[in-house]
Order: C-alpha cells, then sequence, then structure tokens
C-alpha cells in the first residue's frame, strides 16, 4: 500500500499540473498540438505516453518552483509573520531513526504535504493558463474571473494543507 500512495502522491504533486499545463499550452498554440499528435501517433507507439509523462513531470516540476516561492516561501513567511510566530524548524533527522519515524515521516508527507503541491501547482497553472487565455484568444472576462477565482481557492487549500503538514509535524518531531 505504502508504494502505491507514493506513486499517487507524485502523480498528483507533479504529472497532473504538467498534463494540464501541457494540454492548455497545446490548446493555445498550433505547434504544441502538432508535437503532441506526433508524439501520439503511431511513429511514436512504443514510446509517446513515456515523452508525455516526463514532459508532464517536467512542466509539473516547474510550475512547482513558482508553487513554492508563492506558497512555502511567500504565504508561509505571510502567516507566521501575522501570529507573531516564527516558522518552526523541524529536526527530520529524528524521523528516519527508527522505522516508526520513517513511516510517519512518509505518512504524513503523503497525506498532507503532496496534496499541498497538488493545490498550489493547480494554483500556479490556473493562474499561468488563464493570462496565456487572456493574452493569445482573448478570454471573456466572466470565464477569466472563474479561472482567478479557482487558482485562488486552490492557494487557500495549498496553504491551509501547509499549515497542516507542520502541525502534524510538530505533533511528532521536536521543533527546535
Amino acid at each position: 500500500m505504502g508504494d502505491l500512495l507514493k506513486a499517487f502522491g507524485i502523480t498528483i504533486a507533479f504529472v497532473v499540473p504538467g498534463m494540464v499545463l501541457l494540454l492548455a499550452f497545446a490548446f493555445i498554440y498550433d505547434d504544441v498540438e502538432a508535437g503532441l499528435m506526433y508524439i501520439a501517433s503511431d511513429a511514436l507507439k512504443n514510446v509517446g505516453g513515456i515523452i508525455l509523462i516526463v514532459v508532464s513531470v517536467a512542466f509539473g516540476l516547474v510550475v512547482h518552483v513558482l508553487a513554492w516561492f508563492a506558497f512555502e516561501i511567500g504565504a508561509m513567511h505571510l502567516y507566521y509573520k501575522l501570529r507573531g510566530t516564527t516558522r518552526p524548524s523541524f529536526d527530520i533527522g529524528k524521523a528516519f531513526d527508527t522505522e516508526d519515524g520513517q513511516k510517519a515521516f512518509d505518512y504524513i508527507n503523503e497525506q498532507t504535504f503532496r496534496y499541498h503541491q497538488f493545490f498550489g501547482s493547480l494554483s500556479m497553472v490556473l493562474l499561468i493558463i488563464s493570462f496565456l487565455f487572456a493574452w493569445e484568444r482573448a478570454l471573456p472576462i466572466p470565464v477569466l474571473f472563474v479561472c482567478l477565482g479557482t487558482s485562488g481557492l486552490l492557494a487557500i487549500a495549498s496553504v491551509k494543507m501547509m499549515i497542516s503538514n507542520h502541525n502534524n509535524l510538530k505533533s511528532i518531531f521536536p521543533v527546535s
């Protein structure tokens, strides 16, 4: 079950946001669409799916860097500043001293942090897509507001999941 949970976590954290962004690029730019059609064609039937996953992971990782700056650096700093506290510094090394500690760390990581990564990355993807569509395809204002609103809700969910992750880590591992 642990390997399946890790695979699911990595999939939602990196592959799904990358795939959504890749498909949006294909919808907006004809060259990207043509490239995806070639990859999906019979010419690359044995490796086309692997290429799509690798490209999706690459897009997902790039988007995650943006989400990391926005949420893990910016929003979490603001959260702790508004609370008048400092961001906790966890002694994660203690997690790896015992097998139970390792299992607890993995469980917390897969149950809260991967969802934080998914929500944050998808929020960034929707923000990018909104601006690309508005710039390239003259997106109607109501649709733009829906996309930006959804991006904002996903951003809130991302920060909430990160706070939950911090609270879970605090409850198990020492804070220095």
